[in-house]
């Protein structure tokens, strides 16, 4: 799989996750120390995040960082 392709699918479940949460963006930027900005371009598929930016964000978000890439990986663009 492309990388920019797995960034997409990435970026997809983040956004889910803090939807599913009623989180927005702002909210989650707050907990995760990660400014707005940087989480619109990780959600938008357009961000190469670091395992320390994801590692922040999976926390807020309460999930274990390895969900969020093994169900990227799994995901079907459709």
């Amino acid at each position: 799989m492309p990388a920019q392709a797995f960034l997409a699918r990435l970026g997809g479940q983040l956004r889910q996750r803090r939807e599913e949460r009623g989180l927005s963006l702002a909210e989650l930027a707050r907990r995760s120390g990660v400014s707005r900005r940087y989480l619109t371009e990780a959600e938008g598929g357009r961000a190469n995040l670091s395992v320390e930016v994801l590692l922040r964000v999976a926390g807020a978000l309460g999930e274990r960082p390895e969900r969020l890439v093994a169900l990227a990986a799994e995901a079907r663009v459709e």
